[in-house]
């Protein structure tokens, strides 16, 4: 940033990048020396070919993976610029940049509770690690319920509080964008499981099938619909693809269980969150939020309203009452550790 402002040449930054990233590795490998020393004792014993093989196989099918997800999620302002203008990209940004500030601050929860699954699948059996998965789901989906929600009510007063309401973009964008957003986060909790257990192998196929997908989609529905058919052919590849293609080799070569359950859940989630949506939406329109304080209030409201129907509405599931005790026994133990 400080580069930027005071020379304004880009290139130095993505050096910069590079560079900060090289110090950061350094540091880690350092770290894990210290450690583990033992894992630069020698000799070192040489890996078998079955196990090299399986671990190029993976590496392979995460590459195309990563490949795959920068096709899809780098292609919308190429093309938003290319078929629509240059201008609405700057508007999209900003919306984007929100959303994406949301996606970062929700990582943090995905990474702490990434190795717990890794160690739980080592060391449970896969029928202990489903009840996991499914407890860890519904954590998911209050999470990101609860973001859809307020980005659905306060994402228009806090962008026209922000630069102003010439960068508003209409309901329906807005809607697109918010389905896709609370789909990304409903799928975090197969990626955890896909990530901890490498089973890239069985689905490798799928990133590019749904990158091709995407592009394709996306300039169809351009031609019809404008800007928001750049977000509905993200929409349509995710359906067509990771929707249910992670969830089934899931559930087909871990838990060995049926996917009833999940798509059970799947259902009522997203019922509920649509609902609550809409609801809320209508109920807050009478509202004129032209402040910071009016928005931050409103902002309070809502996780008020979100928590008290969500313990209405599940207060009986097993994946409530689960999640509910690990809370509060997680706030007591930091409370006695204050305490003492």
């Amino acid at each position: 940033m400080i580069w930027l402002i005071t020379v304004g040449s880009f290139i130095p930054v993505l050096i910069i990048q590079i560079v900060s990233q090289l110090l950061s590795n350094y540091v880690l490998s350092v770290k894990a020396d210290k450690l583990y020393p033992f894992l630069r004792t020698k000799p070192i014993a040489p890996l078998d070919k079955a196990v090299k093989d399986s671990i190029s196989k993976k590496i392979k099918s995460l590459f195309l993976y990563k490949i795959g997800a920068v096709v899809v999620s780098g292609t919308d302002n190429i093309l938003i610029s290319k078929f629509i203008g240059i201008v609405l990209v700057g508007v999209y940004a900003n919306y984007n940049t929100l959303l994406s500030m949301a996606k970062t601050l929700t990582n943090f929860f995905i990474k702490a509770v990434t190795p717990g699954v890794g160690n739980l699948t080592v060391t449970k059996t896969p029928t202990e690690g489903q009840r996991i998965f499914h407890e860890l789901n519904f954590l998911v989906f209050y999470i990101f319920s609860l973001l859809t929600l307020e980005f659905a009510v306060l994402l228009n007063p806090f962008i026209t509080l922000w630069i102003g309401s010439d960068y508003l973009l209409d309901s329906f964008t807005i809607s697109i964008l918010l389905i896709n957003f609370y789909l990304y986060g409903m799928h975090q909790t197969q990626l955890i499981y896909r990530n901890v257990l490498g089973l890239y192998t069985y689905c490798r196929w799928k990133p590019a099938v749904e990158a091709v997908i995407n592009i394709g989609a996306s300039l169809l529905f351009i031609r019809y619909y404008g800007l928001p058919g750049v977000f509905l052919g993200t929409f349509t590849s995710f359906m067509a693809t990771a929707f249910w293609v992670e969830p089934y080799v899931l559930y087909k070569h871990y838990f060995k269980h049926g996917v009833k359950k999940y798509c059970v859940d799947y259902l009522e989630y997203s019922v509920f969150a649509i609902g609550i949506v809409y609801v809320c939406k209508l109920a807050t329109n009478r509202f004129k939020l032209s402040t910071w304080v009016s928005v931050i209030m409103m902002g309070i409201v809502l996780v008020l309203i979100h928590a008290v129907l969500v313990f209405m509405v599940f207060r009986k599931k097993q994946e409530f009452t689960a999640s509910f005790r690990r809370i509060r026994s997680i706030v007591e133990s930091i409370v006695k550790k204050k305490g003492g």
